[in-house]
């Protein structure tokens, strides 16, 4: 009888043992679920963040040439005014060469 109550005592704690075990290896499992989800968390955050700045970088570039265009346009008008300043200044020189 004692070597039957040994056994089913020992039998209890070694099945606690196990259970206790395979609860401590269910909370590692569910800790490096957390952690790899995190990871992916981290991951996506960072590609987001690098995909704004380059929206920003962008969006800046975009503005950069805009304004290079207003300023080829700017700087065309200005030499086809000055153009158009001299030639009417020789075409008066002329008018003055005729009249005398």
């Amino acid at each position: 009888m004692q070597l039957a109550d040994t056994l089913g005592v020992d039998k209890e704690s070694r099945l606690e043992r196990v259970q206790s075990r395979v609860d401590r290896e269910s909370r590692l499992e569910r800790v490096q679920s957390r952690v790899d989800r995190e990871s992916r968390l981290e991951r996506v955050q960072s590609r987001v963040d690098r995909e704004s700045c380059l929206e920003r970088v962008q969006s800046r570039v975009d503005r950069e040439s805009r304004l290079e265009r207003v300023q080829s346009r700017v700087d065309r008008e200005l030499e086809q005014r000055e153009w158009q300043h001299e030639r009417d200044e020789r075409a008066a020189k002329c008018e003055v060469e005729l009249t005398i």
